[in-house]
């Protein structure tokens, strides 16, 4: 899962095999991120951006899935170029 966090929304791709399944929004509100995190599974991994409210969404998250990774968003751009570039992928 991929998120991506603005102000007071984060927007959700819920990816299956790399194929988007679904998308979502949800509000930044503790009890709403909350309630989001209680219908992950421990299973589950989940990508978020490097943003101002991004340690506090790893927070809420991190106890119900396997694990968070936070990205810079300029090198996963640049790691993502790189590939169509060079054509590995």
């Amino acid at each position: 899962m991929a998120m991506d966090i603005h102000r007071s929304v984060a927007q959700v791709a819920i990816l299956e095999d790399g194929t988007i399944i679904r998308q979502l929004r949800v509000d930044l509100v503790h009890d709403r991120l909350v309630a989001f995190a209680k219908t992950l599974s421990l299973e589950d991994e989940v990508v978020i951006e490097v943003t101002d409210n991004s340690a506090a969404v790893e927070r809420l998250l991190r106890p119900h899935v396997k694990r968070v990774a936070v990205a810079n968003p300029r090198l996963v751009r640049a790691i993502a170029y790189a590939r169509v570039k060079n054509g590995r992928g």
